[in-house]
């Protein structure tokens, strides 16, 4: 996993993200063929680029 998603690590957005992809996951919706916590960190810092563009 790259250093940058470190930051995210056990913050509550990647708890959220990481709880919804898993459900995806469990569901069948979805089938992820990179590691979860890449797209998990991948996710949390968009989204938190976009929450400080968006404010």
């Amino acid at each position: 996993m790259e250093d940058t998603f470190k930051e995210y690590e056990g913050s509550r957005l990647w708890e959220a993200v990481s709880c919804v992809i898993a459900d995806l996951e469990s569901n069948d919706d979805i089938e992820l063929h990179t590691p979860q916590e890449y797209v998990v960190g991948y996710i949390c810092r968009e989204l938190n680029a976009l929450m400080h563009v968006y404010r």
